[in-house]
């Protein structure tokens, strides 16, 4: 899977090889266009589906209609392994979450961060940035932000161009994501 941007917006494209590393026949030799509807399609993941194709899920703003804005919406999408789509993508819809969850953020342009996350109390809660040798680069107490869904500016000062990890801490709960600063 990759997204790029060859006609004008961030789109999805996938490709399958043989293990010989020798690309299918049965795909398109540029990639199997997963998803080029209106504005980008970004940060996608994919899981195996367990029949020889894969799940793909990312971030899609054609409504414009996320919850922080222009965020967009989760949309996924079955791929045989012939390379054939399934269903229309499928949306998914938001639900304002009470749990414990670091939002996800890839890539980030270098510069001041901002990181979302759901607390599910308002108990002591960290949010950390560590760099890839595992020293911290920035950090905040946010548990006095209280439950629910926020949005905290980390700053600009540590946030050079690399890969960084972040983690998110109450209570008992942690989760961690990796995040990626471009220029």
């Amino acid at each position: 899977m990759w997204q790029d941007q060859r006609d004008g917006q961030w789109d999805l494209y996938a490709q399958r090889f043989f293990r010989t590393g020798i690309a299918d026949p049965a795909w398109p030799i540029d990639g199997r266009a997963i998803s080029t509807a209106n504005l980008d399609q970004v940060n996608h993941t994919v899981v195996p589906d367990g029949a020889g194709g894969a799940i793909v899920a990312w971030q899609d703003n054609r409504t414009a209609a996320g919850p922080f804005g222009d965020d967009g919406e989760i949309f996924a999408q079955a791929i045989k392994g012939s390379g054939q789509l399934g269903d229309p993508p499928v949306g998914v819809p938001f639900e304002p979450a009470s749990a414990f969850d670091l939002g996800s953020m890839n890539p980030l342009r270098a510069g001041p961060v901002t990181m979302h996350f759901t607390l599910p109390s308002a108990s002591s809660a960290m949010l950390e940035v560590f760099d890839v040798a595992g020293r911290r680069v920035a950090a905040r107490e946010v548990g006095s932000l209280g439950a629910g869904t926020h949005a905290v500016n980390l700053g600009s000062e540590w946030a050079l161009p690399g890969v960084y990890f972040v983690r998110l801490s109450q209570e008992r709960l942690t989760t961690v994501r990796k995040i990626v600063l471009l220029r």
